[in-house]
């Protein structure tokens, strides 16, 4: 079982470190190119993540209920982290350019 954990945490963390990556290049880039501060950097936001984040909230509520009920949901607290690690990576390269 380690492995598996071990194996899902390097290529999270190889999702993250690309998006991340590419995250800062595409920050640098847009300062570079602003001429004028914007009054709303939000503004640009196309689509909702609102319910996104709302299930990542329901998640992990669900994750700390189930570790108390049984020792095997100790478990996914560790994949719960890893899947989080690679959804913040994903999200880097879902922002538009």
């Amino acid at each position: 079982m380690i492995y598996v954990f071990g194996i899902l945490a390097l290529a999270a963390t190889a999702v993250f470190i690309a998006g991340y990556w590419r995250g800062v290049r595409l920050a640098v880039a847009h300062t570079a190119s602003q001429t004028e501060p914007s009054t709303n950097p939000q503004a640009d936001t196309e689509r909702p993540v609102g319910w996104i984040i709302l299930a990542a909230v329901v998640g992990a509520g669900v994750v700390i209920a189930l570790a108390g009920a049984h020792h095997l949901f100790l478990y996914l607290g560790p994949l719960l982290a890893i899947v989080s690690a690679a959804a913040n990576g994903i999200a880097f390269f879902l922002e538009s350019e």
